[in-house]
C-alpha cells in the first residue's frame, strides 16, 4: 500500500514526545500523507510545540480541542478532519514504535483494518509491569472467548483502518475500551482484519495516565472488561 494516509496523534500533556515523535513518523509515511496532532488542550502546552513545527511542515496538522479532554472523541475529530481514506492512529508516547508504522502500511489495500498486535507470532508485550501484562493479557483473552471473535489484540490501539468502515462501525466509548468494542463490532460486520506482530514499549519520557496509580490502572480495566459483558449481551441479542 503506497497510498497517501492520514495519521492520528491524540496527546494529552505530551510535550516531551511529540516533537521527536512526528520526527520519527515523518520518516515512514508515504508523500502526501499528513499528521494530524488532536490535543486536549494541554496543561503542558503540548499544542504550542505543535503550532511551532507546523510553520515548516506542510503535511503537520493541529486540532486544539476546548471540550471535556478525552481519546475517543480526540480520535473522532482527527477521523473527520483526515484528507485520506485510509487512517492510522497509535499512542503518542512512543509506547507504539514508529518503526512498525512500515508493517502497517506495508500490509495489502484489500485488508479494511491492519493493526499492531502483541498477541500473534513474534509480538510481545515489553512492559516492565508483570502486573500490567498480566491483566492486559487476561483482559484480551476473556475477551475473545466471551465475544467470538478472532482478534488476539483487542485493546491493541495502534491501527490503520478504512475510513468506510466508520459509516457502519463509528467509534464508542471513553478511553482503551473503544478498541475492544470497534474490533469486535467490526469483524461481525464483516470487515476484513489482519494482525501484525509487534511489541509495545513503556514511556521514558512524560507521565502515565494510568501506571503510576494501580487504583486508576484497576478502574481503567473495570472499564474494559464492563465493555467487554456489554458487547456479549449485545450480540446475544442480535442473535448475530
Amino acid at each position: 500500500m503506497k497510498s497517501p494516509v492520514s495519521l492520528i496523534l491524540p496527546t494529552y500533556n505530551e510535550r516531551e514526545n511529540i516533537e521527536p515523535l512526528i520526527r520519527e513518523v515523518a520518516r515512514h509515511l508515504y508523500p502526501e500523507s499528513e499528521i494530524i496532532v488532536v490535543d486536549d488542550n494541554s496543561p503542558d502546552e503540548t499544542w504550542k510545540i505543535v503550532s511551532r513545527l507546523k510553520l515548516d511542515s506542510p503535511r503537520l496538522r493541529l486540532l486544539r480541542r476546548m471540550e471535556k479532554p478525552g481519546l475517543t472523541a480526540s480520535l473522532r475529530a482527527g477521523i473527520e478532519m483526515a484528507a485520506h481514506d485510509t487512517v492510522l492512529w497509535m499512542d503518542a508516547d512512543f509506547a507504539h514504535p514508529p518503526s512498525v508504522l512500515p508493517r502497517l502500511l506495508g500490509a495489502p489495500a484489500t485488508w479494511d483494518i491492519v493493526l499492531a498486535s502483541r498477541y500473534v507470532s513474534g509480538g510481545g508485550d515489553g512492559r516492565k509491569s508483570r502486573i500490567r501484562r498480566g491483566i492486559s493479557l487476561a483482559l484480551n483473552q476473556s475477551a475473545r472467548k466471551l465475544l467470538g471473535t478472532s482478534v488476539s489484540d483487542l485493546s491493541t490501539g495502534y491501527l490503520r483502518v478504512s475510513k468506510k468502515i466508520f459509516a457502519k462501525v463509528p467509534l464508542e466509548g471513553n478511553y482503551g475500551d473503544y478498541c475492544i468494542s470497534f474490533l469486535a463490532r467490526a469483524e461481525r460486520e464483516g470487515f476484513s482484519i489482519l494482525e501484525v506482530p509487534y511489541s509495545n514499549l513503556d514511556r521514558e519520557k512524560g507521565s502515565s495516565k494510568t501506571t503510576h496509580n494501580p487504583l486508576v490502572f484497576a478502574r481503567f480495566a473495570a472499564g474494559y472488561l464492563l465493555t467487554i459483558l456489554r458487547l456479549r449481551r449485545q450480540f446475544k441479542t442480535s442473535g448475530r
